[in-house]
């Protein structure tokens, strides 16, 4: 049994709003059974949330996540009654870190660093800690 929760695959197509090319899945397969992985996105993974699968062959037990290589197309193998998820879509792009900001624009970082410090970010319930930004030292040598 397969649930397509948002995005496109396996010849469907689920209601939910998306804003990229991407699917999401939960799967279940019953021991023996197997499932190709023809999906037509760029990036693929597969999270085994309970169970035990071959997935082209090698084990991924309950817990794992496999993210598949580009443009593969394995065989799932489930060893022991197995519900996974399966994901992925078209790539992200370059993504930038610093400190607890995420953004494939290091001028929006900038930014959010620039608000938290300015306090502009909307205070966590029940949390009275401000905890500053750490500044970057630079290091002579």
């Amino acid at each position: 049994t397969i649930t397509l929760i948002a995005g496109t695959a396996f010849g469907a197509e689920s209601p939910v709003k998306v804003y990229s090319p991407l699917f999401y899945c939960a799967a279940q397969l019953p021991a023996g059974r197997e499932l190709g992985l023809d999906i037509d996105h760029e990036e693929q993974a597969v999270y085994v949330a309970s169970g035990s699968l071959l997935v082209g062959g090698e084990a991924l037990p309950a817990g794992s996540l496999a993210i598949l290589a580009k443009d593969a197309s394995p065989t799932l193998a489930a060893r022991a009654d197995s519900e996974v998820m399966l994901l992925g879509g078209a790539p992200l792009g370059e993504r930038h870190i610093e400190w607890n900001f995420v953004s494939s624009s290091r001028e929006r970082i900038e930014q959010a660093k620039r608000d938290w410090r300015d306090g502009r970010f909307d205070a966590v319930p029940g949390d009275n800690e401000f905890i500053p930004l750490p500044e970057q030292r630079s290091t002579a040598r």
